[in-house]
């Protein structure tokens, strides 16, 4: 039997790391499509989990937000809505990287577990640590 006790630290990235999605970005996007902000953010959410699990690209992703609004699913919209998708999860939580790098430090183990899909995760996203 071991009695190896290592300790590991896991980290979830959204809405722990990085804050919750930005106040008003739902609404910027929906007036981007000229849509209500209702309708937007019941597309927007009812497509997500896909997505999320990275079983969708950010084009059929957003295609199928567009196509159930009735709203045409252009290449330079979908690249806008993507970047402010982006935009919209991209506040770190300074105090959290803090205590992430802290516990990197500590000689434990440490995993994150990003909540989004491959194409939101950007340059400028906290790295996973470990």
């Amino acid at each position: 039997m071991s009695t190896d006790r290592r300790s590991i630290v896991l980290f979830d990235l959204f809405g722990v790391i990085a804050r919750h999605q930005r106040p008003g970005a739902l609404e910027k996007m929906a007036a981007r499509v000229r849509v209500s902000a209702d309708a937007f953010t019941s597309a927007y959410w009812a497509h997500r989990p896909p997505y999320d699990a990275g079983r969708h690209t950010a084009s059929a992703y957003w295609t199928d937000v567009l196509r159930a609004l009735s709203r045409p699913a252009d290449a330079d919209t979908i690249e806008e809505l993507r970047l402010t998708d982006i935009d919209s999860w991209s506040r770190v939580d300074e105090s959290m990287v803090g205590y992430v790098c802290s516990a990197c430090g500590s000689g434990r183990g440490s995993r994150c577990c990003p909540t989004s899909p491959r194409t939101t995760r950007t340059p400028s996203s906290p790295p996973s640590p470990g």
